[in-house]
């Protein structure tokens, strides 16, 4: 199965987004834009892992949505997190407990969430605590990257960096902390979601585990990996052609097509 999945992709991608999309209109989907660039400022890496943070279940929506008025922009964050500076972050809200932090957010950008969406809120605020905690211990862009490096070098301890993030930032589980990475240019990694663990669960490829275990993000992440190394692509372009499948967002054509996880499961299911 993991020697056709990527093949069955590419097909199903292709043939669902109509007549007029070809082989050629999908590769600008499996590399990551031309014109994206590494955060060149520490300032600008925590910003980066506050929208990563976010970016999970209803959070673009509650969060982002509240702060700005556009889903998963946190932008206008920054002017109460001195520009996103990690260091004074620390400096003026690192004693503060996570409410604490809640209540001078919330009037300081006029935000008044509903009480059902406060949980999200304060893992929110959590991860802006401890983001800021990790951050703070790296001079310059320069010296994170050096750290990043040391383990995205060596395929043997690569799995481990995200691991290692998800244990220093809260609220930035596995899948999030290899998406932070992979947005970051770095395409040795994909994001081992929940939608991309149900197709691999669903059609026998991911077993021995449940599905919400730290097990199973690590050998979907390892499985993707697999289907990378057989068809010579980078895990980067398997996470792009399943989110492709699973979102039906063709998001640089200007076409939604809505969720196709099920029926390419059954379609696979049917050439096996």
């Amino acid at each position: 199965m993991k020697n056709t999945l990527y093949q069955y992709a590419i097909e199903f991608v292709i043939k669902n987004a109509g007549d007029d999309f070809s082989s050629s209109d999908l590769d600008k989907y499996l590399v990551p834009e031309k014109d994206r660039e590494k955060p060149k400022s520490i300032n600008r890496l925590y910003q980066s892992i506050l929208e990563s943070a976010q970016n999970v279940q209803m959070s673009p929506n509650v969060i982002g949505k509240a702060i700005s008025g556009e889903k998963g922009n946190i932008r206008p964050l920054g002017s109460f997190l001195s520009g996103f500076s990690p260091k004074k972050t620390m400096l003026d809200f690192g004693t503060l407990t996570d409410s604490e932090l809640l209540n001078r957010i919330l009037p300081t950008l006029a935000i008044q969430p509903h009480p059902e969406k406060r949980k999200l809120w304060l893992r929110y605020c959590k991860t802006i605590t401890s983001a800021a905690k990790f951050l703070s211990q790296f001079e310059t862009d320069v010296n994170f990257y050096e750290f990043i490096d040391q383990y995205y070098q060596d395929k043997k301890i690569r799995p481990f960096l995200p691991m290692l993030l998800s244990y220093e930032i809260d609220g930035i589980g596995f899948a999030l902390a290899c998406d932070f990475l992979k947005e970051l240019g770095y395409v040795q990694y994909g994001k081992p979601d929940t939608h991309i663990k149900d197709i691999f669960i669903e059609l026998g490829i991911l077993i021995g585990a449940s599905k919400q275990s730290s097990k199973a993000d690590y050998l979907s992440l390892k499985i993707i990996d697999e289907i990378a190394d057989i068809n010579d692509i980078t895990p980067y372009a398997v996470d792009k052609i399943l989110w492709l499948v699973c979102s039906g967002n063709y998001y640089l054509d200007d076409l939604d097509i809505g969720n196709q996880k099920k029926a390419f499961i059954s379609l696979v299911r049917e050439l096996a």
